[in-house]
């Protein structure tokens, strides 16, 4: 019998524990694609489901965008015999998600558009696929209000703009200053979209909780902080455990010292001091990456190898800071393959099994758990 695998053993041991049922239907790919309007007061997009290959999902539903009046289309979101949710804020701020049913992924979709901070939030489309069945497509656009304070062209450019480094500048700029923004994660929450309005309000700047490029150069630079010495709580962060680690949203521990089957931070054999996250810790695996790191996280496109002694197997796919997301490919010693989707370091869609033998079985995982 395989050992599961300690990124996501908890998941791979359950398909294992629970069987797979009979091969099934041709897999029925959909994505989301989204653009601007071509007077760029509006925010267009475009859904393609129930495609065979996921190319051809993606170029129609750029078509599709395009059809709807939009430029720049591209592919924001894909999904696999599931369904898929478009979100969008009153500024234009695009999020697409997958989910196992159409109301999961437009919860997910709202709960995504909501923890980054968006306001009016808004699902304005959702489709499901079905195998075996006609693809289609659809467009649509929707307009969208300007970010007060701020262009939408040029230097005046909103934060929605910022890469995440810069956001973590911001953050850690406004605390040093005394604001209160919380962990400095990269996320601009309610929290922080308040700081920004307050250090607007105390500026003299338009109150808007979106701040412009401008006012971001001049807040982060050098000689606008003031001189003075390290907050306290920053002296107590050195005081905390060394089995905890913060990454963006994510707060958990390390996995040394950890019991079997904890969910903790796991540091990579082959790059130490870079982490993926292990859904089921087992002390005796160890796991090295092909890909890159960042900011103490395995991120990208890569192979996670897993070893256990003498057994080894390899998954390749993307890890989304340090949790896998989207389409792996899971491949054991003995030529037995499996290929599904990751949504947020779960098994989420569904999962075939091809067997050395040339069997194959398949399974829908919701949320980790074999259904």
């Amino acid at each position: 019998m395989k050992r599961p695998t300690a990124v996501a053993a908890a998941m791979l041991a359950g398909a294992l524990l629970y069987g797979l049922t009979s091969a099934a239907a041709q897999d029925a790919h959909g994505v989301i694609a989204v653009g601007e309007t071509a007077t760029g007061d509006g925010v267009a997009y475009g859904f393609a489901w129930n495609f065979p290959a996921r190319e051809a999902a993606h170029a129609e539903a750029v078509n599709a965008c395009i059809s709807s009046g939009g430029t720049n289309c591209v592919p924001l979101a894909q999904f696999q015999n599931g369904c898929g949710a478009l979100a969008i804020d009153r500024h234009g701020q695009a999020y697409g998600t997958p989910g196992m049913t159409r109301e999961q992924a437009e919860a997910r979709a709202l709960q995504a558009c909501e923890a980054a901070g968006g306001a009016g939030c808004n699902i304005v489309g959702s489709t499901c696929t079905a195998p075996d069945s006609e693809s289609q497509t659809y467009s649509g656009s929707e307009s969208v209000l300007p970010v007060q304070g701020a262009q939408t062209t040029g230097t005046g450019l909103a934060d929605e703009s910022l890469t995440r480094e810069e956001r973590v500048l911001l953050q850690q700029t406004l605390s040093a200053l005394g604001f209160d923004v919380g962990p400095a994660n990269g996320v601009f929450g309610p929290r922080t979209r308040a700081v920004i309005h307050e250090w607007q309000n105390a500026s003299g700047h338009e109150a808007t909780g979106y701040i412009t490029r401008e006012q971001f150069a001049s807040l982060t630079a050098g000689d606008a902080l003031p001189d003075r010495e390290p907050e306290p709580q920053q002296e107590m962060a050195d005081d905390r455990s060394e089995n905890v680690l913060v990454f963006g949203l994510d707060t958990g521990p390390k996995c040394a010292g950890m019991s079997e089957g904890s969910s903790c931070w796991k540091e990579l054999a082959d790059k130490p001091g870079c982490h993926s996250w292990d859904g089921h810790f087992v002390p005796s695996q160890t796991v090295a990456w092909s890909g890159t790191c960042r900011e103490g996280m395995a991120l990208g496109e890569g192979t996670l190898t897993v070893t256990d002694g003498d057994w080894s197997f390899e998954m390749t796919g993307t890890l989304d800071w340090g949790r896998p997301n989207g389409h792996w490919v899971v491949r054991f010693p003995d030529g037995d393959v499996w290929e599904g989707p990751f949504v947020d370091g779960e098994m989420h869609g569904r999962w075939v099994e091809r067997n050395a033998d040339g069997s194959s079985k398949e399974r829908y995982w919701n949320e980790g758990q074999p259904e």
